[in-house]
């Protein structure tokens, strides 16, 4: 299927694509060939902007996608104001699963295209209709859902590391090998992070960050080039 991929289509060689279909998306791997095909005949697919919102904070949980190609920001504002940043999602990521928990009427965090985006999904009303004709589609996703906690594990343990350096490091590789560009010397963070980003990602005062970084930098174990990072290889 992926070479029939209609976001293919729609792009071209406009914008570098994940190969993942959103009918092979892990939330569906278990399905029957034609229920995957009908997944991706009926997905809605929507650029974006760099900067652009896909939604906010507060608005209806009624749709879920697969990034298809850019890179998008989560937000989220606490009760006392304060913006917390707290994760970034690349192409071939799932976004949106709040969609399949009834009681998450809203979505409790705001999404923000970095970059040119393509999102391939579903509204709320497509997908209800699509587990109506194939009620095999529902099973397997109840089935799938409790997968989603596996991708918290690599930050849960970076953050249960009590020396700072090495849990802002922690975190920093793991944003690097999930988001960064490999190259001979390591990998790059080709995006900025601000100190205030890191210290919400980190759990840390942003001062406490500005030390740590600083620390890691006297050791060599990050480098910086410009608006972009290196972490060398070890």
């Amino acid at each position: 299927m992926s070479s029939g991929c209609l976001c293919s289509d729609l792009m071209g060689e406009e914008m570098d694509l994940c190969q993942e279909c959103i009918g092979h998306l892990w939330l569906f791997e278990r399905l029957a060939p034609e229920e995957l095909v009908v997944l991706a005949e009926r997905a809605m697919r929507k650029v974006f902007a760099t900067g652009q919102t896909i939604f906010l904070q507060g608005d209806p949980a009624d749709k879920m996608f697969l990034i298809k190609g850019g890179r998008v920001r989560l937000d989220k504002i606490t009760e006392d104001g304060s913006d917390i940043f707290l994760d970034i999602r690349k192409a071939g990521d799932f976004i949106g699963e709040y969609m399949l928990n009834e009681r998450e009427s809203v979505f409790p965090v705001s999404a923000t295209c970095m970059e040119k985006t393509l999102i391939c999904g579903f509204s709320q009303e497509i997908f209800d209709g699509l587990i109506r004709e194939y009620p095999n589609i529902g099973l397997e996703v109840i089935k799938r859902m409790s997968e989603q906690v596996a991708s918290l594990t690599t930050r849960v343990g970076s953050m249960s590391k009590a020396n700072l350096e090495d849990r802002l490091y922690g975190v920093l590789s793991a944003v690097a090998r999930e988001h960064g560009r490999e190259v001979p010397d390591g990998y790059v963070i080709q995006f900025p992070l601000t100190h205030e980003d890191l210290g919400f990602l980190v759990g840390a005062h942003r001062v406490s960050i500005t030390r740590a970084m600083k620390g890691l930098k006297q050791s060599g174990r990050i480098v910086k080039q410009g608006r972009t990072m290196l972490l060398p290889f070890s």
